[in-house]
């Protein structure tokens, strides 16, 4: 794609052509071009030959080009173009059935009278996947790795917070689909497993991160059951690129055990030993998924009968007078969180009649995309001697007189309350994150946001920018025109902030007429050009025939920084500068540097 205007000698245009594509054969690199605006997509020679699409196939718009190509690369290059949102990127592609063929992708956009255009390059890095730290050893063991069905493999990039290739193995263990797993981040990794080992994990991969290595772990891998497989937990060290292996063993063949030491057969004897009940169900349909072999002691039922009432259950089993307290206990465990334990007490008619009383609780093992709750592990013992001793079961005969009026309107008022306690309970997190007067996130809710990104930039590398804004002469307008128009300044002011940012940044009242903004993905150059938009965006909007500006200040995330507080305390030193040279103009903390 050389369409370059040289001036010189004649023929110094083709010579420079030539050159230009001798280099890119060598360097294996092709170059595109995407107009976002009308969706053509133009490409080179050299593409063409990397991405296998003839000289004679034409296409106009980025949906055409895409077709032309392997299905293991539309998918992730159709998100990478669609999600670059105005910025630089590159990415890493794994493609090819065993993840042995490597590309990356990278572009800048340009602005030009048509709009906003991408210009960048794809490369074939196959060489050096295969050639670069031993990688072509590792991939030997990892292709072998899936032959043993005791251990699994996943490769990751840490700087782009990715996975890029997955073996069967780990996918049969989870039971997810291949494809939602190479979209998880490393966060997402981690919840696959149970939530008493995701802190360590994230450990392990932070030491990873900083060139360190962890050794083995034990954790816990919640399967496609819900649940727990005991496995030893490994990462290789991290390449130049950012790329690391994690290998997972399953504990059985550690122990030298016939088969999965911890199927569900196994652990169902296992749990027969116990004098509590051991279950796990499926929250919506009731199937019963796991049951300890004393299933029959507690409800004197057969499996095979259990099986048959799974969907009528309550109907069948629990006492009638308790089917309601069941049913909201199953209500409360749909919006449970997990590792939260629900109690529960209720009565339960066995198949000769008797009536035993079941204590225990419920948690949540299992979620959806939604995260939603779809599946529930709990534990339950027989409390009946130990209620007849307390005089409890004296109480519950008692309530089985009560008139079924007074039932039905203590299920009314039930309902009732427990409307009352959601919008209540709704209203009260609103208010606990918002400012009161702008409705926009309060300092309290920002700096636990702040926190975590921070933690997670300190991992990934991946940098974020703050923005500290002021409005000039705030006191003026209070004193002049009296608070109740300062109040409407700053309730405007916060909503053009607001409408002026991408989504998914954070726009925050810090205090006062201070508002702070997070650009996540933002370095300070494009920190910068932010503030400036925002700062030309205030000066030129109309304030009900009074002038109002703003002073900026601009922190983007590096290394050096020890906490989060640090780069918000560096923010507001450019900010009071911005104040001090005149106000209505942006600084960065690196401005400060350079002056000093």
């Amino acid at each position: 794609m050389c369409n370059t205007d040289h001036h010189g000698e004649a023929g110094s245009c083709s010579t420079f052509c030539d050159a230009i594509e001798a280099l890119q054969g060598e360097l294996n690199i092709g170059f595109w071009l995407w107009d976002v605006n009308s969706g053509r997509f133009v490409v080179d020679a050299t593409t063409r030959r990397i991405i296998n699409i003839g000289d004679d196939e034409e296409f106009e718009t980025l949906s055409d080009f895409l077709a032309m190509l392997d299905s293991d690369i539309r998918g992730p290059l159709r998100e990478i173009l669609e999600s670059a949102d105005g910025r630089v990127f590159e990415y890493e592609l794994a493609c090819g059935t065993d993840f042995s063929r490597g590309l990356k992708i990278g572009g800048r956009p340009t602005v030009s009278e048509s709009g906003t255009s991408y210009g960048g390059w794809l490369r074939d890095v196959t060489k050096a996947l295969t050639e670069a730290d031993q990688a072509a050893s590792t991939f030997a063991v990892v292709k072998g790795i899936d032959q043993l069905k005791s251990s699994a493999w996943m490769r990751l990039n840490l700087n782009e917070r990715r996975v890029i290739a997955v073996g069967e193995t780990l996918v049969a263990w989870t039971g997810k689909d291949e494809q939602d797993l190479l979209r998880l981040t490393p966060k997402g990794i981690v919840g696959l497993l149970d939530s008493s080992d995701r802190r360590k994990a994230l450990n392990a991969m932070a030491m990873v991160s900083r060139g360190k290595e962890p050794g083995p772990i034990r954790v816990q891998l919640i399967d496609h059951a819900g649940l727990p497989k005991y496995i030893t937990l490994e990462l290789s060290t991290l390449d130049d690129r950012g790329n690391v292996f994690l290998f997972a063993t399953d504990i059985a063949v550690d122990l030298n055990l016939p088969g999965n030491s911890f199927n569900i057969a196994l652990q169902s004897q296992l749990f027969s030993l116990l004098p509590e009940l051991v279950y796990v169900y499926e929250l919506a349909s009731g199937r019963n998924i796991f049951a300890s072999g004393n299933v029959r002691d507690y409800f004197g039922y057969d499996r095979a009968d259990l099986e048959a009432i799974e969907g009528n259950f309550i109907d069948v089993v629990i006492h009638e007078q308790d089917r309601d307290q069941v049913r909201l206990h199953k209500m409360m465990l749909a919006s449970a969180l997990p590792g939260e334990k629900l109690p529960f007490e209720y009565r339960i008619v066995r198949k000769d009649g008797t009536v035993r009383i079941l204590s225990g609780h419920d948690m949540p093992v299992g979620f959806d995309d939604r995260e939603h709750v779809t599946q529930v592990m709990g534990v339950a013992r027989d409390v009946t001697e130990e209620r007849i001793a307390q005089g409890k079961l004296e109480k519950f005969v008692l309530e089985a007189h009560e008139s079924q009026v007074a039932l039905e309107q203590q299920q009314y008022q039930m309902e009732i309350l427990n409307d009352q306690l959601a919008r209540s309970n709704e209203a009260l997190m609103r208010r606990a994150q918002t400012d009161g007067l702008t409705q926009i996130m309060n300092r309290t809710a920002l700096n636990e946001e702040l926190e975590i990104i921070f933690k997670r930039a300190l991992i990934t590398g991946i940098p974020f920018a703050i923005i500290m804004a002021d409005v000039d002469h705030f006191k003026r307008i209070n004193d002049e025109e009296g608070h109740m128009v300062g109040d409407e300044v700053l309730v405007a002011f916060a909503k053009l902030l607001k409408e002026n940012v991408k989504k998914g940044d954070i726009v925050a009242r810090y205090g006062g007429e201070e508002f702070l903004l997070m650009i996540p993905g933002a370095d300070e150059t494009i920190g910068r050009s932010v503030a400036e938009r925002l700062r030309t965006k205030i000066e030129q909007t109309g304030w009900a025939n009074r002038k109002v500006t703003a002073s900026l200040g601009v922190c983007a995330f590096d290394m050096s920084f020890s906490s989060v507080s640090e780069m918000v305390d560096s923010a507001d030193e450019a900010l009071y500068k911005a104040k001090r040279e005149g106000r209505n103009r942006v600084f960065a903390f690196s401005d400060l540097k350079d002056a000093a």
